[in-house]
């Protein structure tokens, strides 16, 4: 079997990571320019520029024509890909999914009813609002579901457990939206709205054990739902 060889451009993106964290670089904050940059590390500027769009691809800076690239800050960009193009290539299904979310949402609705704050509250009524009121409207319902979710996440106080969360809010919203338009009747809708009114009960209560068990029952609902479709309402409720 062939041992892929690192090139030098390898070599230099690996070098150019190592100087960022000595240097302490935040995002916003701008490289040295290629020329520099090419005679700090004693390559050729084509070897420069090839290991700066590898540091782009993988998020890391900003490469502007004309300007010097500049650090970006972290997000969940590249994770967001990885999930949708996981589905899109039946890589992953979304019982995977529901199955990764729960355990990250029932961990962060923990963390956010001991952590939320009055203004995390606030928010969340805000959001919740807006659900009933758009309940029937699925791309808008699908947008307020998601945004509640990651309002939960945001007031865990947690940054690695938030984009973890938001990484997969696009296929998460694909999911509210094909359940709204194939399998809800109007008794799952108003399941929905009192499964969420329960989490957003016991986080105004700060109750963490509580708010997990309203999280676990909201997503064991989902899975039922997407494994056992045709069950009716009375056997099964559903959750997005």
């Amino acid at each position: 079997m062939k041992v892929k060889r690192e090139t030098l451009a390898d070599q230099v993106t690996q070098g150019l990571v190592a100087w960022i964290d000595q240097q302490n670089l935040a995002p916003g904050d701008a490289l040295p320019s290629e020329a520099q940059l090419a005679e700090d590390f004693g390559v050729s500027r084509p070897v420069i520029r090839e290991a700066l769009k590898t540091l782009q691809g993988e998020g890391i800076i900003e490469v502007i024509t004309g300007k010097n690239a500049v650090i970006k800050p972290l997000s969940s960009a590249l994770l967001r890909k990885f999930f949708a193009r996981a589905v899109a290539f039946q890589t992953a299904t979304f019982q995977d999914l529901i199955e990764v979310r729960r355990g990250l949402e029932i961990q962060s609705v923990r963390l956010a009813a001991e952590r939320c704050t009055a203004e995390d509250l606030a928010a969340l009524e805000a959001t919740f609002a807006r659900m009933r009121a758009e309940i029937h409207q699925h791309q808008r319902f699908a947008e307020q579901d998601v945004q509640f979710h990651l309002q939960i996440a945001s007031a865990a106080r947690n940054p690695i457990l938030y984009y973890l969360v938001e990484s997969i809010r696009d296929v998460m919203r694909a999911n509210v939206i094909h359940g709204l338009r194939h399998r809800f009747s109007e008794e799952d809708y108003a399941q929905v709205q009192a499964r969420h009114a329960a989490i957003l009960v016991a986080l105004r209560a700060q109750d963490a054990d509580q708010a997990q068990w309203a999280m676990q029952a909201h997503f064991d609902e989902a899975l039922k739902a997407l494994l056992f479709p045709n069950t009716t309402t009375e056997e099964d409720t559903h959750a997005d």
